[in-house]
């Protein structure tokens, strides 16, 4: 699979009205995770009006960003203004977005109810997924074998707060990925994605690192790939260890197997070398061992 024709489209907003920067040069860098914290990162525009500079601090609080393929365009980010400021320090100027995304979920969604003894976990999960502000609950998947509270029990607090005790509890990976919260237990990866194949025909770069929970890679920019899905690295033929790689009790001599997408850096621009997603993965129930 060969990918060409990059393009990105920025999109400021706010209620009323947006702003779309497709013409000018973007940089973007965006860190996702699966471990319950905010996509976060900056957007660079370069060349930017000084008149829509102001427009953009003055109105625009949301920010979505799109990129992929002439004629494969997707969503890579959406989220809200957090800060921004003008650099003058290259040969042209550039204006500096600081993004966070889902601010008011993370920031402001509570939770309180009181459940009864053998209310299932799923029930509680789902209830408090329910309960962040402005997004929708996504594929929430839980497991019948978790076992429910043999008391009453009153679940009461921070809605982030909440959904990172229960996933200590019962062993789940969520987050809120691009406004809707998604939840996967331990090990599992999400139900409505196929697995995907990554080889060095379908956009591996490089060597990749073999870890203590699975391997990190980098991958040509494909929107395709999101937290939680599951890939197959397949076809490796090199690979490096991580700094705890003797530590293992037995040392992989492959990165081919399947595996959980935790963690995705999104960085590049079209018009730069940088066009890439840097991928820590983490081994399933179903990882291919040697």
């Amino acid at each position: 699979m060969y990918q060409f024709n990059r393009t990105t489209r920025l999109v400021l907003s706010n209620a009323e009205e947006s702003l779309e920067v497709e013409e000018l040069t973007v940089y973007f860098d965006i860190q996702k995770t699966l471990l319950g914290y905010p996509a976060r990162g900056r957007i660079v525009v370069y060349n930017l009006s000084e008149e829509n500079i102001q427009r953009i601090t003055k109105r625009y609080t949301s920010v979505e960003l799109y990129g992929g393929y002439v004629g494969n365009e997707s969503l890579l980010f959406r989220g809200n203004i957090t800060n921004y400021y003008k650099d003058q320090s290259g040969p042209t100027g550039m204006f500096v977005l600081i993004v966070k995304s889902s601010t008011s979920a993370w920031e402001e969604s509570t939770f309180t109810r009181t459940y009864k003894a053998g209310t299932p976990p799923s029930t509680i999960i789902n209830e408090v997924a329910a309960s962040f502000k402005g997004v929708i609950t996504g594929q929430i998947m839980t497991n019948p074998d978790w076992e429910p509270s043999l008391a009453d029990v009153t679940v009461m607090g921070s809605s982030r707060r909440i959904m990172d005790q229960l996933a200590r509890d019962y062993n789940f990976d969520w987050n809120i990925v691009e406004d809707e919260v998604i939840a996967v237990p331990r090990g599992q990866t999400l139900q409505d994605q196929p697995l995907y194949v990554i080889d060095s025909n379908h956009g591996l770069i490089g060597i990749p690192v073999i870890t203590d929970l699975g391997v990190d890679f980098r991958i040509l920019l494909n929107p395709a790939i999101m937290l939680g899905r599951q890939v197959e690295l397949r076809g490796v033929q090199s690979v490096q260890l991580g700094q705890q790689g003797t530590d293992f009790r037995k040392v992989r001599n492959t990165a081919d197997g399947v595996y959980k997408v935790m963690d995705i850096r999104q960085s590049g621009s079209k018009r730069d070398v940088d066009w890439y997603y840097d991928i820590v993965a983490w081994g399933t129930n179903s990882e291919t061992r040697n």
